[in-house]
């Protein structure tokens, strides 16, 4: 049999493996983009709803936050979604130009659930504007600690990965206390806020 850099067949021939169609190729990234948006805005929700959870605790509040899914109903999906898709869309851009911008919007990126679950009333670029803002303010000292944060919660991973369940969520604290000792925990417009901010 002749040779033609493919696959091979039982009787000794190798054949030309055929390529996948184009739209196979195009539905597939599709629908794993979709998943990867879901499965965020679902993260988004999820966080935004710890972080009222936290505040309850914190300010030892009679405060009904309702269910872990409240903030996946209405309006509120409406912006987990777009909050999701602005995430891989920056994530992506970021990316590309040379992967360097990446490290830069990771601050603000991380920003975007605790400003998204106590001001749900802003748009979606105004959440993300918010997010940048504050980033911007305190860029070194944000990304410390988150990255020292992120490393102590991989440390579950040294109780034979179980104790991540009980370590992931340290990130999230570390974002709770960001946002409480910049914006502080007053129900007050953002953008009045930033007065606070210094």
């Amino acid at each position: 049999g002749g040779y033609d850099s493919g696959g091979y067949d039982p009787y000794g021939n190798y054949q030309s493996q055929p390529e996948p169609p184009v739209g196979i190729i195009i539905l597939t990234a599709i629908l794993y983009f979709a998943v990867i948006m879901v499965a965020q805005a679902v993260s988004y929700a999820i966080y935004a709803h710890f972080f009222h959870h936290m505040k309850k605790v914190d300010t030892h509040s009679n405060e009904d936050i309702g269910g872990y899914f409240s903030f996946l109903k209405g309006d509120k999906l409406t912006k987990a979604l777009g909050l999701s898709v602005a995430t891989i869309v920056i994530s992506i851009v970021a990316t590309l130009l040379c992967v360097i911008p990446l490290f830069y919007v990771i601050v603000p990126l991380n920003l975007l659930a605790v400003i998204f679950a106590f001001h749900s009333d802003l748009s979606v670029t105004d959440i993300i504007k918010a997010c940048f803002n504050l980033g911007n303010r305190f860029w070194l000292l944000f990304f410390g600690l988150i990255i020292v944060s992120s490393l102590i919660a991989q440390l579950g991973i040294l109780a034979c990965g179980i104790g991540v369940f009980f370590t992931a969520s340290y990130v999230q604290v570390v974002l709770y206390y960001i946002y409480k000792d910049t914006i502080g925990l007053q129900e007050t417009p953002i953008k009045e806020a930033w007065n606070r901010v210094d």
